[in-house]
């Protein structure tokens, strides 16, 4: 009786969800299950519950997984530790609190929980039944201070696991023997080592999403042709940052992509833009390429007091797509191919009412979120004075949510610091607290630009 319940509760949610405009293909009915049980298994709550975790899973992971070049701080900090199955078949992770400091990019410790859970449930495969993978998290609060208190990612992180305070040597023997001690460290009665979550192998989460990735760019591939044009010769991570920017949707990622590629035609027929066709722009010059920075983005410092609204409009975003083309090459044999980005410092010191272009900063957020997917790598804005807040707040309303998080208005010394210490003194100019001198970027010689294909 119970399990015809179940199906028939299965049946009514996978109709309610079809109802609120989604879908459940592909997905199982274990995972399925999981929202029923969380809803009481009533049906309707259940499928509000899974739509609204199917628009949140596309707006923080729209991969299918969170990248570790988009949580490298988290895991540079070394806090985090999965060391395998315990005897019940549940995945374990350690956390030292003492190495957990409050994060300067709250968006990037969302993603990095996201990440940890991700993998610790991956590492379960062939050790739990698929829908019942379970986790067990251990949270060492050794040498603690009040430097690691931080509230509102305890918030974030742990509001729905179940937790257990270890208060005595017989609740830690309990834990150690519910776990194992092949899979805790010494210092807790185990005989393991801690394998830092970026270092732990045998797990299928890549190959896993590789697979999916490849599925979802030979549909992308097939939906361009079906609109009568072709990627072919582009790689396929170029196509993942359409599908990324599309939530992985590959009919709406291929319309994206053909957008792009007429845009392309019209701006760049050459395959790159020349000198000559943006020297106004360049006259002027506002825009320096520094090199690459500590995260391997290429780094430019524009001056907004030598820009001006264009005459040539054509020649604007021809020199929006220069500045960016240029950036990401300075990136070639630093890093992957598919991982160049460029990071912006946007100098406003001095800066005039006649400095304030409202359609030249709207244009050029929309062409770097529409035909340069993902390669933004972050954005700061200095010295600004008052009269930019109100240019600002119009300029923002036109900002998707992955542009708005790469954008910070650094406005107090901490601030400019962090700045600094991420950009890199190297590359920054004595006024900023480093120790470059501003290089035009027409001036930077790249041994691959101009472009031969």
């Amino acid at each position: 009786m119970a399990e015809v319940a179940q199906e028939r509760a299965m049946d009514q949610m996978k109709a309610a969800v079809e109802t609120l405009g989604s879908s459940t293909e592909g997905e199982t009915e274990g995972d399925l299950t999981r929202f029923l049980v969380a809803r009481s298994m009533d049906p309707k709550k259940a499928a509000r519950m899974f739509v609204q975790w199917k628009t949140w899973r596309a707006e923080i992971a729209p991969l299918g997984y969170i990248p570790e070049d988009e949580v490298l701080d988290e895991l540079r900090a070394q806090k985090i530790f999965l060391q395998g199955p315990s005897r019940s078949g549940f995945a374990v992770f350690i956390i030292l609190a003492r190495k957990h400091f409050a994060p300067k990019d709250f968006p990037q410790l969302k993603r990095f929980v996201v990440h940890i859970l991700d993998k610790t449930l991956m590492s379960c495969e062939g050790h739990a039944e698929k829908g019942k993978e379970k986790i067990v998290a251990i949270l060492d609060l050794q040498q603690i201070s009040l430097a690691n208190i931080d509230a509102r990612s305890l918030i974030a992180g742990f509001q729905t696991l179940q937790i257990q305070i270890v208060k005595s040597e017989e609740g830690r023997a309990e834990m150690l023997k519910a776990i194992g001690e092949e899979t805790l460290p010494v210092e807790y009665g185990g005989s393991a080592k801690l394998v830092p979550l970026q270092d732990s192998f045998g797990f299928s989460t890549d190959i896993q999403m590789e697979k999916k990735q490849e599925v979802a760019v030979q549909q992308m591939r097939a939906a361009i042709e079906k609109l009568g044009s072709s990627a072919e010769g582009e790689a396929d991570c170029k196509l993942m940052m359409f599908l990324a920017a599309r939530s992985m949707d590959a009919e709406k990622a291929a319309e994206m992509y053909v957008q792009w590629k007429r845009w392309r035609a019209e701006i760049a027929p050459l395959g790159f833009v020349p000198d000559d066709e943006v020297v106004d722009e360049l006259n002027a010059r506002k825009s320096f390429l520094q090199g690459v920075n500590k995260a391997g983005h290429g780094t430019l410092v524009i001056l907004g007091r030598n820009h001006f609204a264009s005459k040539d409009f054509l020649q604007f975003k021809k020199y929006v797509a220069y500045m960016m083309d240029k950036g990401l090459a300075s990136c070639d044999g630093i890093v992957e191919e598919g991982k160049e980005r460029v990071a912006c410092v946007l100098d406003l010191q001095q800066l005039s009412m006649a400095n304030l272009d409202v359609r030249g900063g709207i244009d050029g957020f929309q062409i770097l979120q529409e035909y340069y997917p993902g390669r933004l790598g972050r954005f700061f804005i200095i010295n600004a004075p008052f009269i930019f807040a109100a240019f600002w707040k119009i300029i923002s309303r036109f900002l998707n949510k992955a542009t708005a998080e790469k954008v910070q208005i650094v406005k107090t010394e901490r601030q400019r610091k962090e700045m600094l210490k991420e950009m890199g003194a190297e590359l920054l100019p004595a006024e900023y607290g480093g120790t470059a001198k501003l290089v035009p970027v027409q001036s930077v010689k790249l041994k691959n630009w101009p472009p031969t294909n």
